[in-house]
């Protein structure tokens, strides 16, 4: 299974950097390239699972073609690329939709966790299954340092409480990282970590 991202971006520069980052975060993504004009007409009749497209103007043709787009309400994860501040009226409409911003100060692994997390979300409340060749290629963009260390300690055989007496924390605080780690992976139990582990190739196994 791909994962579809239409990507409309008239910057050449903007356009080859969000697809280099999309293509290194998950496995199986199929980026088509289309201009904004294009937009309405190819999300009628092609599906996709992530649409990107940018304001340049932040005028009413951009609130119009946003309009637009959550009109037709689509089983597609919409972010908008920003280069300049919003202004009141395009902001409210955003905020009432389901659409995210990626502006061009966000780094590469915040705009990972961006389209990841909630590509993730959207398909599992519309009924998808992501497959495992889908996952990220590297778990220091899915998880905080905290959290790979906890993920890695429990894959190595540690238990909550010994976890908290290495770490001098809560075991309450343990389990919160446990479930969050969990959570992020989408794995059920601590053989599923491990595999994912493996699979992502994470070089710093604990010993």
């Amino acid at each position: 299974m791909n994962i579809n991202v239409l990507l409309s971006v008239d910057n050449d520069i903007v356009q080859k950097g969000l697809s280099s980052i999309i293509r290194e975060a998950v496995l199986g993504s199929c980026i088509h390239y289309h201009k904004s004009s294009d937009i309405i007409e190819k999300i009628q009749f092609d599906f996709f699972d992530i649409l990107i497209f940018d304001l340049k103007n932040n005028n009413e043709q951009d609130i119009d073609l946003i309009k637009k787009i959550v009109e037709l309400k689509l089983k597609t994860k919409i972010y908008i690329f920003l280069h300049t501040a919003l202004n009141i009226k395009t902001v409210k409409l955003i905020k009432h939709s389901s659409i995210e911003i990626i502006t061009v100060s966000n780094t590469q692994k915040e705009i990972v966790k961006k389209i990841v997390f909630n590509l993730q979300n959207f398909k599992s409340k519309n009924s998808f299954k992501i497959k495992k060749f889908t996952k990220l290629k590297t778990l220091e963009m899915l998880l905080s340092e905290r959290e790979l260390e906890i993920g890695l300690m429990l894959i190595n055989g540690e238990t909550i409480t010994s976890i908290s007496e290495k770490k001098s924390i809560a075991t309450s605080t343990v389990s919160t990282y446990r479930k969050r780690v969990f959570e992020k992976t989408k794995v059920n139990n601590i053989i599923e970590l491990a595999k994912l582990f493996k699979k992502s190739n994470y070089k710093t196994l604990l010993q």
